[in-house]
């Protein structure tokens, strides 16, 4: 299966280049059924035009996932505020 993503850190590109995926870049992650190791490429390596859409769906499931992660921080303790962590309670 073929994914393309925006790279959440620097990484190597797994391609011929050798180069380096840079921060927020897009990248290829291919998925072979079966095996444990995904592989990464570049946009240069990929061999098929860059999908931005789905690279940026995935970092928006990442951003609400985050989100209902806080609000569920801040319903049960009831002290979270975003920004300043977590507070003393009076």
């Amino acid at each position: 299966m073929k994914t393309w993503k925006r790279a959440p850190a620097a990484m190597l590109c797994g391609g011929p280049c050798n180069g380096t995926i840079a921060e927020g870049e897009p990248y290829l992650e291919i998925e072979i059924a079966g095996l444990p190791k995904r592989y990464r490429r570049c946009r240069h390596c990929a061999g098929e035009p860059v999908n931005l859409k789905a690279a940026d769906a995935d970092d928006n499931r990442r951003d609400r996932v985050a989100a209902a992660a806080m609000t569920a921080m801040q319903q049960l303790t009831g002290a979270f505020q975003p920004g300043l962590g977590l507070q003393e309670r009076d």
